[in-house]
């Protein structure tokens, strides 16, 4: 048997929720399984430390749990929030918040400044391309004075 397997049989154990074969076999598989055991034993400790406290709880203890937590909620409001102390990091948010936006812009202009100049290359590129390819070939002739010193030399 698994550990977690042995941890949730022994919650249920102590919650008083097994039955008498699961009970043998948690017990046969705490013969085994280390962790299991150590489970085991600090749920037992845990369980006779509370069966040791003899004071009982106060009758009215949730609802006086419930209104001291909805005066705690009433309390943290947003004017909380207001306090003079906040007003520092106030002033740096919105200026970080402002420089963002303005070095966002800076970025947004730069990059449309960059897809200009590529677009721009491009063209360029393919008029380049265009009078290349539009251009006759060259033939070189030779001259009859370029002749003569060719046969002379």
């Amino acid at each position: 048997m698994k550990t977690d397997e042995i941890i949730n049989l022994t919650d249920a154990y102590f919650a008083s929720k097994t039955t008498p074969e699961e009970e043998r076999l948690l017990f046969s598989s705490l013969a085994q399984d280390w962790e299991g055991r150590n489970y085991f034993k600090d749920s037992m400790l845990l369980k006779t430390a509370l069966q040791t406290i003899e004071e009982p709880f106060p009758e009215h203890l949730d609802e006086k749990i419930l209104k001291e937590l909805q005066l705690r909620d009433k309390s943290e409001s947003f004017q909380e929030y207001l306090h003079p102390r906040f007003l520092p990091l106030y002033a740096v948010t919105v200026c970080v918040v402002i420089f963002t936006f303005i070095f966002f812009n800076k970025m947004e202009s730069y990059k449309s400044e960059m897809d200009k100049a590529m677009q721009t290359v491009k063209n360029q590129e393919y008029t380049i391309e265009l009078l290349m390819n539009g251009l006759p070939t060259v033939q070189v002739k030779p001259t009859s004075q370029q002749v003569y010193k060719l046969m002379n030399n």
